[in-house]
Formats: C-alpha cells, sequence, structure tokens
C-alpha cells in the first residue's frame, strides 16, 4: 500500500508530485506543469483517493492558461468525488472554486482576485477587463 502521511491528503509520491508542479506554476512555466498534470492524472485515474486532489490542483493550472470552462468542469469532478469519499471540506472548497469560475463574468472582482492567487501573482486579469 501506498504511504500517506497526512490525513485527507493524497499519498506522498502523488503529494511529492503536486509540490513539483506547484513549484513550476510558481515559476509562470504552466505549459510544462499542466503536461505534468496530464501525466499525473492519467497515473491516478483508478486511484479514487488520488484523483480528486490531482483534479482539483491541475484546474488551477487551467485557469492559468485560460480554460476557464474547462478548469470548471475538474473542479466539479472532483467536488463529486470528494462527496464520494466523505470529504465535505474539499467537496465545499471545489464546488466554491467551480462557482468562481463560472460566475467569472458577473462577479469580474473575485474572478481577477482568484486568478491572481491560484497564479501566485503572475497573472493579473483586472487591467484587461
Amino acid at each position: 500500500m501506498r504511504k500517506q502521511s497526512y490525513h485527507n491528503q493524497p499519498t506522498d509520491d502523488v503529494l511529492e508530485t503536486i509540490r513539483d508542479l506547484v513549484i513550476l506554476k510558481r515559476k509562470g512555466d504552466f505549459e510544462a506543469a499542466n503536461r505534468g498534470y496530464i501525466i499525473l492524472a492519467k497515473q491516478e485515474m483508478d486511484d479514487l483517493h488520488n484523483y480528486p486532489y490531482v483534479l482539483k490542483s491541475w484546474a488551477k493550472i487551467i485557469i492559468c492558461l485560460g480554460s476557464y470552462d474547462v478548469a470548471a468542469e475538474k473542479m466539479a469532478h472532483a467536488a463529486k468525488l470528494f462527496e464520494s469519499n466523505n470529504n465535505a471540506s474539499e467537496a465545499w472548497q471545489c464546488n466554491d472554486q467551480m462557482q468562481t469560475i463560472l460566475n467569472r463574468n458577473r462577479n469580474k472582482d473575485d474572478f481577477c482576485d482568484y486568478v491572481r492567487a491560484v497564479s501566485a501573482g503572475l497573472i493579473d486579469l483586472s487591467d484587461s477587463w
């Protein structure tokens, strides 16, 4: 069995990979991070514990790439998986982030703040709206 150091977290190997991909994101290399998530998602698709964490983190990269509807779909899928795993807190977070993405045209300031946060301050949409 794969090692899990923290309750309600992905296994250590997946957590380490996600951390490495987040570092790429913070450096602004969104394309490389996206490629890494594609590989990780394929590897973890059958692991119902790890996969929602992969989807949640991957959605934040997809937002940085400007594919908002795809990111919302990934968040919704992650929320459903978290719900099925009785992880209400993570499900709520994913649903909340999904709503922020879907309501981006009505709540532009909230969405701009959200994108700025998930991109580690590298993307600021407030000037373009």
